[in-house]
């Protein structure tokens, strides 16, 4: 077995950082102004001015040449204008993920079967477009903004009164967002994290 070279060692290190380290700002925009967000992107957990959500990693952008704001280019929440061509997600597509997951909560339930809940268009923790004044609810566990479809579980601190309290934290492994476990991997809360109320056992 040969061993490797010291300048071999070196490329390979370098590799691995380049691999590791998202690429500059600088570089992230192509000619059209499109780009993906990185871990490091500036405009990373900041919110949107169309639509309020918050930037996530992974979510197409296009930067405003004349402004240097940055939009969504996400079809589902359709905050920049882009050419139809960009818009490809289909029916079947959409479909498919559902399907998945599903199938994904249903072999992976919350500990405790703490209820989980799709959000709807008209939930009180999705953001609503220009003219709301109240600052968009953020997820407990990753600090995001809640979009439509996403899975949750909404604080169970007043079992007598539910929907009385609006905090959630994702529960959507689907999506990646496994918010939940991360923050309560017990599946249990003591301290309700908004109205800092004892949470009944």
């Amino acid at each position: 077995m040969r061993l490797m070279a010291s300048e071999e060692i070196a490329e390979f290190d370098r590799g691995e950082q380049d691999g590791r380290t998202p690429r500059a700002a600088a570089d992230e925009f192509g000619a059209d102004g499109h780009a993906v967000t990185q871990a490091l992107s500036p405009w990373m957990y900041l919110e949107c001015r169309t639509c309020r959500q918050t930037f996530r990693r992974g979510d197409r952008v296009v930067r405003d040449r004349a402004t240097g704001e940055v939009g969504h280019v996400d079809p589902a929440l359709r905050c920049a204008v882009v050419p139809a061509k960009t818009d490809t997600v289909t029916a079947a597509g959409e479909a498919d993920t559902l399907r998945f997951t599903n199938g994904l909560l249903d072999a992976w339930p919350t500990a405790g079967r703490v209820p989980v809940t799709v959000l709807a268009a008209d939930a009180v923790q999705v953001p609503r477009r220009a003219g709301g004044h109240r600052r968009p609810l953020l997820c407990q566990g990753c600090g995001h903004t809640f979009r439509v479809g996403e899975s949750v579980v909404v604080c169970l601190c007043r079992p007598q009164r539910p929907g009385s309290c609006i905090t959630a934290i994702h529960r959507d492994p689907g999506a990646g967002l496994t918010c939940w476990e991360t923050t309560h991997p017990t599946g249990s809360v003591d301290v309700c994290p908004w109205q800092l109320t004892r949470v009944p056992p």
